[in-house]
């Protein structure tokens, strides 16, 4: 099953002017299209703050000069910026798609995500959107009951409140579209924010964080992975203000500290994996001799109980050697395990040899340990000896023992 990964697109991805979007989505594109050409199914959504900001303030500007238009919310600017950015997004990667010979749809689904009413945001707005107003702009951005700060410096900007996302509400369409190997755009900018009143979903005046709604996408759809990307180059603390501090620098030696040990310890367990299958390596070959060791007294004790028998039954008439002596060869060739035995050791020999080599021998040794559990396999079918047929089985109990051990190397 292909491995299911939801991106989440920081504005660096899409740049800010839609001149600056054309070029930035053709490199994103790039990207994107690698993860499906290694076989993702892929998901993506993305930041909205520059566009959704520039929505916002040109409808508000025409609005004004209109004044038979309303302007319109910040849940409706949140759905344009939706389409406007996953019609060029899709576009590019469709684009950089064809180009590999990949022909895959990619669509963008508008998409809502309700919101608790009561959230603790709504009451402590503090997501700054929209253009830089004077005062009097500010007063009546207040009377019409929105919340505005002012920027030292700028002037006056609204505040919109970030609440949490709760649900999104059609995940189900972005599931089934994935799942069908659909290239999928959603959750724009967190999701449009809207409030469930009964079978009806009003738009909330808010905007969500879209790491937050990425985190809640990947866990509704099951994905595998979630890849956020950021445009800031390092984790601080008090990161934007004068005492900024890389994280780092906090955690390094600790850090380093826990590695180094980590190693340590998996060169200790590595030694300790190693001697342990080298030790059933031993038993399989004793094993192995042994099984060598008692074949041909098979043949010969079949060959005194054939003529003991023989004796029996004719009495006193005379035994035909020749007869006899064909049986045995007939018994002989059917029980006879040699070039299992062979390739036993060989196998065996193998793998020791590969337990001494660098690199990852997880694999090549789970194919000998297969081969190997081959050969016991005919090795049991062919015995006619409740010895041999012991022998086996013991083989056939250690080379799982080996199989599991090898689950542990990479």
């Amino acid at each position: 099953m292909k491995k299911k990964v939801v991106v989440a697109l920081g504005h660096r991805a899409l740049g800010t002017t839609l001149p600056e979007q054309k070029v930035a989505v053709k490199k994103t594109a790039v990207s994107i299209a690698d993860l499906v050409e290694e076989g993702y199914q892929v998901v993506i959504t993305h930041s909205n703050g520059p566009q959704v900001g520039m929505i916002h303030t040109a409808m508000n500007e025409f609005s004004t000069n209109h004044p038979d238009y309303t302007a319109s919310p910040m849940s409706v600017c949140s759905a344009m910026s939706q389409g406007y950015i996953g019609y060029d997004l899709q576009n590019a990667i469709r684009e950089e798609l064809i180009g590999r010979g990949i022909y895959r749809s990619v669509c963008t689904v508008i998409t809502q995500v309700t919101v608790d009413p009561y959230d603790e945001a709504f009451y402590t707005p503090t997501k700054i959107v929209g253009r830089i107003m004077n005062a009097e702009d500010a007063a009546a951005e207040r009377k019409k009951g929105n919340y505005v700060v002012e920027v030292p410096g700028q002037g006056f900007r609204r505040v919109v409140a970030s609440p949490n996302p709760v649900d999104i509400v059609e995940v189900d369409a972005i599931r089934t579209l994935t799942d069908a190997g659909h290239i999928v755009i959603a959750c724009g900018g967190g999701g449009i924010p809207v409030l469930q009143q009964n079978n009806h979903l009003k738009g909330a005046s808010g905007v969500i964080e879209k790491d937050l709604t990425a985190g809640k996408l990947a866990e509704q759809i099951d994905a595998d992975e979630l890849i956020i990307l950021t445009s800031v180059e390092k984790v601080c603390l008090n990161h934007g203000k004068e005492d900024e501090e890389e994280l780092w620098n906090f955690i390094q030696d600790a850090v380093k500290e826990a590695c180094e040990g980590f190693v340590k310890t998996r060169i200790t367990e590595g030694e300790n994996l190693k001697n342990d299958l080298l030790h059933k390596l031993d038993h399989m070959e004793e094993l192995v001799g042994f099984i060598e060791e008692r074949s041909p007294q098979i043949v010969s004790e079949y060959r005194k109980k054939l003529e003991t028998k023989m004796a029996e039954v004719l009495a006193d008439t005379s035994i035909d050697e020749n007869r006899i002596a064909a049986e045995v060869i007939l018994y002989a060739d059917k029980i006879c395990v040699d070039e299992e035995t062979v390739r036993l050791r060989s196998h065996i020999a193998h793998a020791r040899q590969c337990l001494s080599e660098d690199g990852g021998i997880g694999r090549k040794l789970d194919f000998i340990a297969q081969e190997m559990n081959r050969e016991a396999n005919t090795t049991l079918s062919k015995a006619n000896d409740i010895e041999i047929s012991n022998a086996a089985i013991d083989l056939k109990t250690e080379i799982e023992k080996v199989r599991e051990q090898i689950q542990n190397i990479e």
